[in-house]
């Protein structure tokens, strides 16, 4: 949760998007604090600008999430969302032999934009994460976050490849054994979108994604206590 086992219920009402982004702004002072290192590096893959462009986009998603009367569901909307751009980013970047976790400093504006794709992606998702987590205490392991993950790569993968020459891949969901059509992921999608928090869906360990461990990690860092303290 949250704060780490010894404050794991604890959570902050009052949190705002701006305290997340202020936090992730500030350069790390512990050296071994690899996440918060990622993510603020992330953040200056881009100029002042463009960093207030995107805090601006996180500031209008809070903003009309008071017009939601279940706001957790409409930010898991938002980061799914985040989830699948980042899908089909990573996956234009594999078709075009791009190492997605460089500073993007090559000449060639399309591979740059895909770069910068993925570290906005990583950065909203970052945010909105830890937003949710501290505002609701939505996170554990194996969480809804992590299912849709899995399942957007999934889908992502079985709906841009040849039938003809890939057979198509069951998968299983909650027990059981479904066909990778549209109406499954939506219905999948849905089930994730109203897991109750800290739910836990079973994920075969070959199949959690990097983008989902890392995250997973991530939360458990004491990134949080400076919001605290």
């Amino acid at each position: 949760m949250l704060f780490g086992s010894e404050n794991k219920n604890q959570i902050i009402p009052d949190l705002t998007m701006a305290e997340v982004w202020q936090t992730f702004s500030n350069k790390p002072l512990i050296k071994s604090d690899k996440y918060h290192q990622l993510v603020y590096q992330k953040l200056h893959f881009f100029d002042s600008d463009a960093r207030e462009g995107i805090f601006n986009e996180l500031q209008q998603i809070e903003t009309a999430s008071i017009r939601h009367n279940d706001r957790l569901r409409y930010f898991r909307e938002k980061i799914m969302d985040l989830v699948d751009r980042r899908t089909a980013a990573k996956n234009l970047c594999r078709l075009t032999n791009l190492n997605k976790d460089e500073d993007p400093d090559d000449d060639d504006v399309s591979n740059r934009r895909l770069k910068l794709a993925l570290a906005d992606c990583d950065i909203q998702i970052a945010m909105l994460r830890y937003y949710t987590r501290g505002k609701y205490g939505d996170e554990g392991p194996d969480d809804w976050f992590c299912m849709y993950s899995y399942l957007s790569e999934f889908f992502y993968v079985e709906m841009t490849t040849d039938e003809a020459t890939n057979p198509v891949n069951h998968f299983f969901f909650e027990g059981q054994l479904l066909e990778p059509t549209k109406e499954n992921f939506q219905i999948c999608r849905n089930k994730c979108l109203d897991a109750f928090v800290d739910q836990q869906f079973e994920i075969p360990a070959d199949k959690l994604t990097r983008l989902s461990k890392f995250f997973s990690n991530f939360s458990r860092k004491p990134i949080w206590r400076k919001l605290i303290s």
